[in-house]
């Protein structure tokens, strides 16, 4: 089954990447083989055009997520989204206003911590659309809001809550964006 999308680096996201690399640094943080053993990319090599060619038709080893570190200060300030929207939707602090001691949904938004692997896939998930941003961290207070509604005073649980809502749509990014892009239009 050569070629299959099983077999090889997902040409969506990896397109994605490519363009990412073109506003900030992202690197290679360890060498990317092939499935055959065959090394294609050394570590430290910055992501660029010539990486889509080098790696699209190969099956690796290894996720190539698992090999990429994007520069300090990728991820976006969801804090500050999170305030916004408070301001925005004065309806949404009736859901996701709580507070745990010192703990309050824009305090857990600006604390949220993600492992050095899943910076780059979310600074790529925040660019997907315009909106992305505004969206992600919606769900998170949303969620966040109905966590709190159903296990009062856990901030362990809202933690996970919140790294998960923050995550909720990394799927799209190996989705042919011409078919995300039609089913968002679609969408009333």
């Amino acid at each position: 089954m050569a070629g299959s999308i099983l077999e090889t680096t997902n040409q969506h996201f990896l397109s994605a990447l490519v363009k990412l690399s073109e506003e900030q640094e992202i690197h290679v943080s360890e060498d990317v083989f092939s499935h055959t053993g065959m090394k294609l990319i050394a570590r430290g090599t910055q992501v660029s055009k010539g990486l889509y060619e080098r790696i699209v038709n190969h099956k690796l080893l290894r996720p190539l997520e698992l090999s990429l570190s994007v520069s300090d200060g990728a991820l976006p300030d969801y804090s500050s989204m999170g305030e916004h929207l408070f301001d925005e939707m004065p309806n949404l602090k009736q859901i996701a206003d709580w507070k745990y001691g010192r703990v309050t949904p824009v305090g857990m938004l600006k604390e949220l911590k993600f492992p050095r692997q899943a910076h780059p896939v979310l600074a790529l998930a925040e660019r997907r659309t315009t909106c992305s941003l505004k969206v992600d961290v919606l769900v998170t207070l949303l969620a966040m809001g109905i966590a709190n509604a159903y296990r009062y005073n856990d901030a362990k649980l809202m933690a996970q809550v919140a790294t998960a809502a923050m995550l909720h749509d990394v799927g799209e990014l190996y989705i042919n964006p011409a078919v995300v892009a039609q089913h968002e239009s679609a969408e009333p």
